[in-house]
């Protein structure tokens, strides 16, 4: 598996912001970029669930390249420029309080 050590990171943290109240459900994301690859979570599956294998690894310009699952809806949001320039991780939080609920 591609970049094995950085999407069980991704899956462990996923679980903790979860646990914090900073994540929500499906709601938010983390990335890591690391040279030319994403390791991002998947779209669609709840944090507490996410496991090493179910992150999604993409090129750049989008295109998956390793794993089985969709990566995240906000995936152009993460391929982005980073604000810093050694900033390699991205997390996108969306702790419930600060979601509309109808």
């Amino acid at each position: 598996m591609l970049l094995a050590e950085i999407r069980a990171e991704i899956a462990r943290l996923g679980v903790v912001l979860e646990g914090e109240g900073l994540l929500s459900g499906t709601a938010g994301n983390i990335s890591v970029r690391t040279g030319e690859l994403v390791a991002i979570t998947p779209s669609g599956m709840p944090y507490g669930s996410v496991a090493a294998a179910d992150v999604t690894v993409v090129g750049l310009g989008g295109d998956v390249v390793d794993g089985a699952r969709r990566p995240s809806s906000e995936l152009y949001l993460h391929l982005g420029p980073r604000p810093l320039p050694n900033t390699p991780a991205s997390p996108q939080l969306n702790p419930a309080p600060a979601q509309l609920h109808p």
